[in-house]
């Protein structure tokens, strides 16, 4: 009972900061846009098709009569960010899991505490990590490497299914939360433990939390898109194609 009663304590107590954590990270990163593009479209023939195998589409058309008798027709069209294009392919749900590696082992040195008073999250987390964190960090600048080859080669490569590219992008942003405290990295030595080690919880819940719900969401096939001002940011940055 008093390790429930500690354990929820510490849950609670760290995901008090989480909001105001994320919010200030996703600022300093600059992805702040909003996830409803408006697009505007002439044509000459009174009729238009958008191809792509995501989004939904909705547009409204107002068509008259100019000139020699041409249409033009402007045609205003909302594209919701969404995938609704059926079921990803099991290979698909594969590749969109990977690129979450990085966020996790990033934020594997934010829970030491947990990992002290915790024993069992070492076991099911940290252990099971173990090896491939070594070879994360054991390699000079591999790390760096692997954030902008995901960024490059895959974010921004519009040949790969959208499905993909979404989560490797939502898992580069978690990954870039993760800046924010690395700031504060040198201060937290010179803190009183209670604040250290809230912080220390806050971003390791933070970031084990939405890598879960994003591993689960993939397993399922559905597009890990409810992560709070996350998920959001993505959209826009990734568009509905």
């Amino acid at each position: 009972l008093d390790f429930a009663v500690e354990f929820f304590v510490c849950v609670v107590r760290g995901w008090l900061v989480v909001g105001v954590l994320v919010w200030i990270s996703l600022c300093l990163v600059g992805f702040s846009c909003r996830g409803t593009m408006s697009y505007a479209f002439v044509s000459g023939f009174g009729g238009l098709g958008l191809r792509g195998s995501t989004g939904a589409v909705r547009g409204l058309c107002d068509s008259r009569r100019v000139g020699n008798g041409a249409h033009v027709v402007h045609r205003s069209v909302k594209v919701s960010m969404s995938y609704n294009s059926g079921k990803p392919e099991g290979k698909d749900r594969f590749f969109s899991i990977l690129p979450y590696f990085l966020p996790l082992l990033d934020s594997l040195q934010y829970g030491s505490y947990l990992f002290q008073k915790f024993p069992v999250f070492k076991e099911l987390v940290l252990y099971p990590l173990a090896p491939f964190y070594a070879i994360y960090r054991g390699i000079p600048f591999l790390d760096l490497a692997i954030f902008f080859g995901v960024f490059f080669l895959v974010v921004r490569n519009t040949n790969i299914n959208r499905f993909i590219r979404y989560n490797a992008q939502q898992a580069i942003m978690l990954d870039l939360i993760l800046i924010i405290p690395a700031l504060f990295g040198g201060a937290a030595a010179q803190m009183p433990r209670f604040i250290a080690e809230t912080g220390a919880n806050t971003v390791f819940y933070s970031i084990l939390a939405a890598v879960g719900y994003a591993v689960i969401e993939n397993i399922r096939g559905e597009l890990p898109n409810k992560i709070p001002l996350v998920s959001e940011s993505v959209d826009s940055q990734i568009g509905p194609f």
